[in-house]
């Protein structure tokens, strides 16, 4: 069967970050590993020699040489690191993994184990869910995915980690989340006409009720002039966006992580709130506050140097 474009494309991204880590191996080594014929190796790094950085000049392309037959690169400009796995395959390979281990006997099982923290250790930085093999023992779990799996709307007392406060909520179940070991319910709240993530163990005297057909497909409007601000936030802090529910306007994708307008009531624990994640949250606008936020940032930064 011929080969398609992306295919070949997968293969030179994989080819020079290994060559990398085993210079002056054979053409016909590189064919075993890359499961292809030696003339296909070969003409993959003449095609190497014409492939690099914007500009394209003879400094910016990738070096290799490979005329004894063993090949060697001198310049692998920015390639020579294996390709980073996306989000999905990670999740596709951890969700297989589980299910062969549920299907094993007890020695392989033991084995996939292994391969498993092996795994997790690799990609511990870009993993943003966890497995859950078995469903906890749970009240509140197991009424919560009755209630979704029959459409219906569901009330409960919340206790609010950000008013410190209990009040009880009316909300149409989306989904169940885990993050950070934590359980969380993804829900239409019908009085605020937002999405909101709560927090499982906060959540009291359950009930289901027959789904309410008013949901608004508009973000509620603040109805003041608080400052509102334009944040991205990593896909691992749920807990962020259920403890500060009520000051986000909305929420959107975007890339790998999550794009809010959040109400700013008082700037100074904003910022405060934002610095405490290291990192985890960037501040995309508006330029005022984004130049007074980083000038706090190089304050507090200067006080360690």
């Amino acid at each position: 069967m011929a080969e398609n474009a992306l295919d070949r494309v997968s293969r030179l991204l994989d080819l020079v970050p290994w060559i990398m880590n085993n210079q002056g191996a054979s053409i016909s080594e590189l064919a075993s590993q890359f499961g292809v014929p030696d003339g296909q190796i070969e003409d993959d790094l003449n095609l190497l020699f014409v492939c690099g950085l914007p500009g394209y000049l003879p400094d910016d392309l990738i070096d290799l040489s490979f005329d004894d037959g063993f090949v060697v690169v001198s310049n692998p400009q920015k390639f020579n690191h294996p390709r980073k796995m996306s989000a999905a395959e990670i999740s596709s390979a951890q969700l297989s993994l589980e299910l062969l281990k549920s299907l094993s006997d007890e020695d392989t099982k033991t084995k996939i184990s292994q391969i498993q923290e092996k795994f997790a250790d690799s990609f511990k930085d870009a993993l943003e869910i966890e497995v859950i093999s078995t469903f906890p023992d749970d009240t509140i779990f197991q009424n919560l995915r009755a209630i979704i799996s029959k459409a219906q709307s569901a009330s409960f007392t919340y206790i609010s980690a950000h008013q410190d406060s209990k009040t009880d909520r009316q909300v149409l179940p989306i989904a169940i989340k885990v993050a950070a070991g934590k359980s969380f319910l993804l829900g239409y709240e019908y009085e605020s006409e937002k999405v909101k993530n709560f927090r499982l163990d906060r959540i009291s005297n359950l009930k289901s009720e027959p789904a309410r057909a008013e949901i608004s497909t508009h973000a509620r409007s603040t109805g003041h002039q608080d400052q509102v601000i334009t944040l991205v936030i990593s896909k691992r802090l749920l807990e962020f966006l259920e403890e500060n529910s009520d000051l986000i306007l909305s929420e959107i994708e975007n890339g790998d992580g999550i794009q809010i307008e959040f109400r700013s009531i008082d700037e100074d624990w904003t910022i405060r709130k934002i610095r405490s994640y290291a990192g985890e949250i960037r501040v995309l606008g508006p330029a005022e506050f984004k130049s007074r936020y980083l000038e706090r940032v190089k304050a507090t930064l200067a006080v360690y140097s």
